[in-house]
């Protein structure tokens, strides 16, 4: 059974709008007078201390949505934060991942409040997942969950390097990564950025390595050492002020001037190859066109099929998430995905509802493309909570089909997603 219900009104002040799990706990949107508020509910490993609540409630920190009364309920606490107009962070990267600036920006924000929390006399954590931050109207991250060490029950289970990996490529994961997949769509060194956040380091290594990264990304680099080395290969002005015979001396063919011929040779090679660089060089940075061939349609293709899967993954975790008394908030959940004649609960029913949902893991198995038309087969690991015996929970395997095609530059699903057996069980 849920902590908060639409309609309820709690501690008598607080009307309650709409509710939404929100990980182990829920988050509920509630109305008191003209105002309306957050209203988060944490579990917790055991009754928080005074000094705890005392430190949310001093809390000041940009990034950090204000707790405006921290409420004790039985092993639980209840935030209220002032309510801020934001859409998730995981709907943003969906169907528009950051870009590699944009991630350093919110890095080094979210690095600097993490350093900040563990200085704290309880130190504190920060929880890492995309579903945690949200952008507001103008853009700005904010965070909506921080813990306290050995007090609240929600702790990370992803590093560093597997939040940067999922905000750069808008796949949302629940597992944290080992190492950095090899076909990462990142530069060589934000691959080092997210390589040291896997290791699990401290945050001023990590902040390190960032400040490595601007550093050189920022630097002029080849081209700058290039003008360096043409100051250096100038005539000396001295030489043209010597004496006409001696200069007669060096044209000469006889003795000594014969390495007129050889500097002419070796200037001309130098000349040929700075030439051929610097063409080369352009061509890389497509300044110049060194080739007229078309690219291989196989680069645009894997765009396409990733930006696909990442599509159909944050679909199917939102379609496998549901609870009693939220139809309204899994609806406009899933609006951005479906396409406008597609039922909005995508064929669920709430009707005579008996099990909780949430996907713990969701794979893709296959994806089969048929113009713009892809048809992919979907994996997922859904955690079942009993409404009427919250202690009774079960996991359950679950394979659909998902249809999407591109609808400008996004995608949409087109229709009701079919539920299919095991591929295993067709194998036998």
């Amino acid at each position: 059974m849920s902590f908060f219900s639409t309609g309820d009104r709690y501690r008598d002040q607080y009307l309650i709008e709409n509710v939404i799990p929100f990980f182990q706990g829920e988050l509920a949107l509630a109305r008191s007078g003209d105002q309306r508020y957050y209203l988060q509910y944490v579990r917790l490993k055991k009754q928080a201390p005074p000094r705890a609540i005392q430190q949310y409630l001093n809390l000041d920190h940009p990034l950090v949505l204000p707790h405006l009364q921290v409420f004790t309920e039985e092993r639980s606490l209840v935030f209220i934060h002032p309510h801020v107009e934001l859409r998730p962070l995981s709907e943003v990267i969906a169907n528009n991942p950051a870009s590699e600036e944009q991630l350093i920006k919110w890095a080094r924000s979210l690095l600097e409040l993490e350093a900040l929390l563990a200085r704290q006399p309880l130190p504190m954590y920060l929880f890492l997942h995309p579903h945690n931050l949200g952008i507001t109207e103008d853009g700005q991250l904010k965070v909506m969950f921080c813990g306290v060490y050995k007090v609240t029950e929600l702790e990370s289970s992803l590093n560093w390097g597997t939040l940067f990996y999922s905000l750069l490529t808008g796949e949302v994961l629940d597992k944290p990564l080992t190492k950095l997949p090899e076909d990462a769509p990142v530069s060589k060194l934000m691959a080092r950025v997210i390589q040291r956040g896997l290791k699990n380091p401290s945050v001023d290594k990590i902040l390190a390595q960032i400040d490595t990264y601007e550093r050189k990304k920022n630097s002029k680099g080849l081209f700058s050492r290039f003008k360096k080395e043409e100051k250096v290969a100038a005539p000396d002005p001295v030489e043209n002020k010597k004496p006409k015979v001696q200069e007669e001396e060096r044209t000469s063919p006889k003795g000594k001037g014969s390495n007129f011929w050889l500097r002419l040779g070796f200037s001309l090679l130098l000349a040929y190859a700075c030439v051929s660089s610097t063409i080369a060089w352009m061509s890389n940075l497509e300044l110049l066109d060194a080739s007229k061939e078309e690219p291989a349609p196989t680069v645009t293709e894997e765009k396409l099929d990733l930006s696909a899967q990442v599509f159909i993954k944050n679909f199917a975790r939102e379609y496998f998430l549901w609870s009693e008394g939220n139809e309204e908030a899994r609806k406009e959940r899933l609006a951005p995905y479906l396409a406008s004649d597609v039922d909005e609960q995508a064929g669920f029913s709430f009707e005579n509802l008996k099990w909780n949902s949430w996907a713990r893991n969701v794979e893709i198995w296959s994806m089969e493309t048929d113009g713009d038309q892809i048809t992919a087969l979907v994996y997922a690991e859904t955690q079942m909570q009993n409404i009427e015996d919250p202690e009774k929970e079960r996991r359950v395997e679950r394979w659909m089909e998902v249809n999407v095609k591109k609808s400008g530059k996004v995608y949409v699903v087109t229709e009701v997603p079919k539920f299919t057996d095991s591929p295993f069980i067709e194998e036998e």
